[in-house]
């Protein structure tokens, strides 16, 4: 390192002051944040590449393999200067909308394994925001947001919780990340509770209503995720054999998903969430016309095919003298519900084989001289 002041060149590079004349040196600089992806060449000319751009973006790199003269490989793009935070969001934009997650809120996004390729680009621009945002680079609400989505899409819930979290930070008049994170951890804390963690799972759901009161108080989709936490912390209260707490909690849920279908009777998830409280109550009557209606609105709806078919496996065990037929009900439905949670980011792989679990054993339990598709309507 040289010297500014004397010029001295022989300076070591960890050294604060010149050996040469005590000059105080300048603070080292830190390496630009750099993303690592795979690009279009532009044109190959004496061996350098130009040309190289990203949606609207063009980009430098310090180095890359030129595979031909059609594509270079593991580019290192430059995130520093102004352009920064629009590169990221850029880069961002363009990976959701290659793999369709366009206008897609996190409960839609699927659960099938991605392609190696696909994680692995979803991890390097995740790993270049953490590189900009250490060299102060910020990015805006809406590309954490979008940050979150990528990595809820490559399951790393925790990475998705955590952009969700700095995206309602930025800016607190976002609704999506509220949103996600109340989706989110509902959803985190019914994997708690079959662990039988209780107190992770109200944890979670304390966080999940904390960002409720952050949305609309008209909003549906807001509406009806209130009704999941209140149905969710009323399942830890009836585990936990708190009745008085446990029926608060379903009064609540009610009041939610009841006041939903009023405003909007099309809206799959309250009508579902509806039958989930009666089921709940023991209303049973009740609860299979909730999910059929659900099921109708809806016909890949997994939760509602699931619900149902615990539902109906009650009636089978209260209904003896009609049991092969509410078997082959139940069958049906817990078949349907196996098939479509697989594309379902709410049910994880453990959820999916214990449907698969249910639905081989009760193959064995089933009449088999008749095949049932029971109408939704019946």
């Amino acid at each position: 390192m040289r010297c500014p002041k004397c010029e001295y060149d022989a300076v070591p590079e960890e050294a604060r002051f010149c050996p040469n004349c005590g000059n105080e040196l300048p603070e080292p600089k830190s390496p630009l944040p750099a993303i690592h992806v795979t690009q279009n060449v532009g044109s190959v000319q004496g061996g350098t590449v130009v040309g190289v751009q990203i949606d609207q973006f063009e980009a430098s790199f310090e180095r890359g393999e030129i595979i031909g003269e059609k594509n270079i490989y593991n580019i290192t793009m430059d995130l520093g200067g102004e352009l920064g935070e629009a590169f990221l969001d850029g880069i961002a934009s363009r990976l959701m909308a290659r793999q369709g997650l366009d206008g897609l809120k996190v409960d839609q996004l699927g659960s099938q394994p991605l392609p190696t390729e696909v994680s692995d680009q979803i991890q390097n621009v995740i790993s270049a925001q953490k590189e900009a945002a250490t060299a102060g680079v910020q990015a805006s609400a809406e590309t954490l947001h979008r940050l979150g989505t990528l990595a809820a899409y490559r399951r790393d819930y925790e990475e998705a919780m955590s952009y969700f979290r700095q995206a309602a930070q930025a800016d607190p008049e976002y609704t999506p990340a509220w949103e996600a994170i109340m989706w989110l951890q509902q959803i985190r804390a019914k994997q708690d509770i079959k662990g039988r963690d209780y107190d992770a799972a109200e944890s979670k759901l304390s966080e999940a209503r904390e960002a409720a009161n952050h949305t609309d108080p008209l909003d549906r989709r807001a509406l009806t995720l209130r009704g999941y936490i209140a149905q969710t912390l009323a399942q830890i209260a009836q585990d936990r054999g708190s009745t008085a707490q446990c029926q608060e909690h379903l009064r609540e849920a009610e009041r939610f998903f009841d006041h939903v279908v009023r405003l909007d009777s099309q809206d799959a998830g309250a009508w579902n969430g509806l039958g989930n409280i009666q089921a709940m109550l023991e209303d049973h009557e009740a609860a299979i016309e909730s999910y059929q209606k659900a099921i109708q609105l809806s016909p890949t709806y997994t939760a509602a095919y699931n619900d149902l078919g615990i539902t109906y496996y009650k009636k089978m065990k209260a209904d003896p003298d009609h049991a092969d037929d509410w078997c082959r009900k139940t069958l049906w439905a817990w078949e349907k519900a196996f098939d479509l949670a697989q594309n379902d980011p709410g049910f994880s792989e453990s959820d999916r084989l214990d449907i698969g679990s249910r639905v081989e054993w009760l193959k064995g339990q089933c009449d088999p001289a008749e095949e049932v598709s029971p109408s939704i309507n019946k």
